[in-house]
């Protein structure tokens, strides 16, 4: 989005879940849900690559939502699969307008890319949809959980926000926070296939902590007891980054300058992934 109020209306909401404040919420959520994940990797292995989709997502809609997931739920499948369209959208190049926007003014005809851009959005758009009914039925019933989308139909409301807005500011944080943390698993995963000497001193110090053969499970109070797990997440960040390599250009909106270099507005910034 252009930086306009309709930007910083939108920052703001997204600013109520995302603060460094709000990380505390999540604890209860991602403690329920990382046991259910062991259970799941126990008992169903062969799915151990859909028990992480589930795990992600559930964490997720139930700080949005007020709701867990299943992993062989449909709509998880539909939800990562609009992921998935989209990013591969994204890669530089894919589409040429987003070099060259000139080509926007063409008439919608021939536009080629646009058929296959609103086919996309449309069934976006229907996986949120169908989430946000889920929602208002509960509502309904009086069986829905206090979550971040009841609050954020209040200022929707409030703020006279379009449907798609709506659907977008709640199902963007839901398919954002499902797929980041379902890749991230699944390079951990690989990284204990592939170099399972860590796998051993990362038990050794779990079982110091939790008792030998996992007496009990270790707990956000164990964080400061367990620096080699700590250290393992960070190492699988850096061994396998999860960034798309977006192609995605922005534009500079007044004059700049960088170490000496001058831009003026309207120069246009892609990111060098690699």
């Amino acid at each position: 989005m252009p930086y306009n109020n309709n930007w910083r209306q939108l920052r703001r909401i997204m600013h109520q879940i995302l603060s460094t404040r709000q990380s505390s919420t999540y604890r209860t959520y991602q403690d329920l849900e990382s046991k259910q994940l062991l259970w799941d990797y126990l008992h169903i292995p062969a799915k151990w690559y859909l028990h992480n989709g589930r795990y992600s997502n559930s964490v997720i809609m139930s700080v949005v939502f007020g709701r867990r997931a299943s992993w062989d739920d449909p709509e998880l499948a539909a939800l990562f699969e609009t992921a998935e369209e989209f990013l591969a959208l994204q890669q530089a190049g894919v589409n040429i307008v987003d070099g060259f926007p000139i080509l926007a003014k063409l008439p919608v005809f021939l536009q080629w890319w646009r058929p296959r851009g609103e086919r996309i959005h449309q069934k976006t758009v229907g996986v949120y949809r169908r989430v946000f009914e889920t929602l208002q039925k509960k509502i309904e019933e009086g069986t829905q959980r206090d979550c971040f989308a009841l609050e954020m139909l209040k200022i929707a409301e409030t703020e006279k926000f379009t449907e798609n807005q709506k659907l977008f500011a709640a199902g963007s944080l839901l398919e954002a926070g499902s797929d980041t943390t379902r890749v991230s698993l699944g390079q951990m995963i690989a990284g204990a296939a592939t170099y399972p000497d860590w796998v051993e001193r990362a038990r050794k110090q779990l079982d110091e902590v939790c008792g030998g053969n996992a007496e009990r499970l270790p707990e956000w109070s164990d964080y400061d007891k367990l620096p080699y797990i700590n250290a393992v997440v960070k190492e699988s960040f850096r061994w396998r980054p999860n960034i798309a390599p977006l192609g995605a250009p922005t534009s500079l909106i007044k004059d700049d300058e960088y170490e000496g270099y001058k831009f003026p507005a309207g120069t246009v910034f892609t990111w060098n992934a690699w």
